[in-house]
This record gives structure tokens, sequence and C-alpha cells, in this order.
């Protein structure tokens, strides 16, 4: 349901929530997913949710002043950062949790 809101507006909060819940989630299992998309001892994954840290503080301090941006930016954060992969990021961060015998994901 997410995706097709998304797909007609996406909202700065959409973009700063989605790409802070993605770090946050996977925060504690940093260095267990450094070998996710991994290439030539870069990993592109933990690349991906640096820049969409940055990119959820430029959408807050845009939010915050109250100015737009380009619509470029949309529609990068629809196809990188949507709520469908956010959701996907925090589900296998919860499945980490619970195979660590966490009875509450993230605790």
């Amino acid at each position: 349901m997410a995706l097709r809101v998304e797909r007609q507006y996406v909202s700065r909060v959409a973009t700063l929530t989605n790409t802070v819940s993605m770090f946050v989630a996977i925060a504690p299992f940093w260095n267990q997913t450094r070998s996710w998309l991994e290439i030539s001892g870069i990993s592109f994954f933990h690349a991906y949710l640096l820049l969409g840290l940055i990119l959820g503080i430029v959408a807050l301090i845009s939010y915050v002043a109250d100015q737009s941006l380009d619509s470029s930016f949309y529609a990068v954060t629809f196809v990188l950062y949507n709520s469908a992969f956010a959701g996907i990021v925090c589900l296998a961060a919860a499945t980490m949790s619970a195979q660590n015998g966490a009875i509450i994901p993230f605790s």
C-alpha cells in the first residue's frame, strides 16, 4: 500500500523515516552485514545505508526549512529508499535479532 501512495507522492518525512529505520535496524548487526553486497572489499550495502542516512538528513533539513527539493531527489529516494525496501531491510534485521535469541526484535 505504501508503494502505491509513494508512487504518486514521496514525502520528505517518509524518506527520513525509511532511511533512518533501515540504518537503526542494521546498526547492531553492522559487522555481520559487512559481506552483504561486498565487492572488492567495499560493502555496497553499508554505502547504501549511509547514503540513505545522508538523504534522510537532507529531507529533514528541507522539511524544517519548508523548502521543496528538486524532483530528481524524490525520484531517487522513491527508487532506492521506498517503504518496501525499508520493510525488507527491517525484516532482515528482525530475523537476525530473533536468531540471536532476542524475544523482542531490536532488544
